[in-house]
């Protein structure tokens, strides 16, 4: 069973589908080029905490998958200023792991 998750305007900003939560965003929109990551809304991270092993951010222009297991971006995490668009967790690019379309997995 998934749990959807929307923003202030109705637009669906995540979903929890088993113990993965997921995202689909522009790269270009979305990635914090200033810091160098991604953040995720603070009352969602809070929500999963308990029910979440895994993070996955779908880039949709590159198709590119960016992906987290979920107790490092809560043990690595930062909580970013309110920039407008609620509080939000941020975690370096540094601790995610890219899957490019079409690239061969060794595992």
């Amino acid at each position: 069973m998934s749990k959807i998750f929307k923003n202030n305007k109705g637009q669906v900003i995540a979903e929890l589908e088993g113990t993965i939560l997921k995202k689909k965003v522009s790269f270009k929109l979305h990635h914090l080029r200033s810091y160098k990551g991604w953040a995720i809304d603070q009352e969602v991270i809070d929500t999963i905490k308990d029910k979440c092993t895994d993070i996955e951010i779908y880039d949709i222009d590159s198709k590119k998958l960016f992906k987290t297991i979920f107790q490092t971006f809560w043990s690595k995490k930062f909580l970013l200023p309110d920039y407008g668009y609620g509080k939000q967790y941020y975690l370096g690019d540094k601790h995610w792991v890219v899957e490019v379309p079409g690239q061969t997995k060794l595992i």
